[in-house]
This record gives structure tokens, C-alpha cells and sequence, in this order.
């Protein structure tokens, strides 16, 4: 079982989204919740494929992935926790 391609299409969309809304901030942190969890492995294709080992000198940002009901037939949900830097 997979995302249909277009939901794996949205979801690499909105990673890059996220991406130019932090700007020169980091990304530290994505929480995905999957309507069904039986999708976890097309979005960890699409999760990998966006933040590979090399990228930023190596860091990953860290995940956690959740099943749950969504509201309004959604079938991903994302929520990222940016770096903005030191004060």
C-alpha cells in the first residue's frame, strides 16, 4: 500500500514549502500525521529523498510519525519546529 502519487507529490511540495518559509532558519523538527499509517512508507520515501545524510553538513531534522483521524478528509498533516539561531 502507498500514498497515491499525487499525496506523495503534495507532501514533497510541502516540505519544500517548509524549506523556503524557514529562510536562513534550520529545520530541527517534523511531526507527520498519516490519516492511515499503513502510508508510512511512501512518506519515509519522500522524507528521505528530501533530507538526505549529506545535506546540512550532515544534520537530520528529527521526526516523529503519528496515525490518526484527520479532519476534512486530510491524509497528511505536517508541523515543523524551526532553528532561528543564537540571541
Amino acid at each position: 500500500r502507498s500514498l497515491p502519487a499525487i499525496s506523495c507529490v503534495e507532501f514533497e511540495d510541502c516540505l519544500n514549502r517548509l524549506d523556503q518559509a524557514a529562510g536562513a532558519a534550520r529545520i530541527v523538527a517534523v511531526t507527520a500525521t498519516l490519516a492511515d499509517i499503513r502510508d508510512y512508507e511512501a512518506m519515509n520515501r519522500v522524507y528521505e529523498r528530501h533530507f538526505p545524510p549529506a545535506r546540512n553538513d550532515g544534520f537530520k531534522p528529527a521526526r516523529n510519525t503519528l496515525g490518526r483521524a484527520l479532519p476534512g478528509g486530510q491524509r497528511l498533516q505536517l508541523e515543523a519546529t524551526l532553528y532561528l539561531g543564537a540571541k
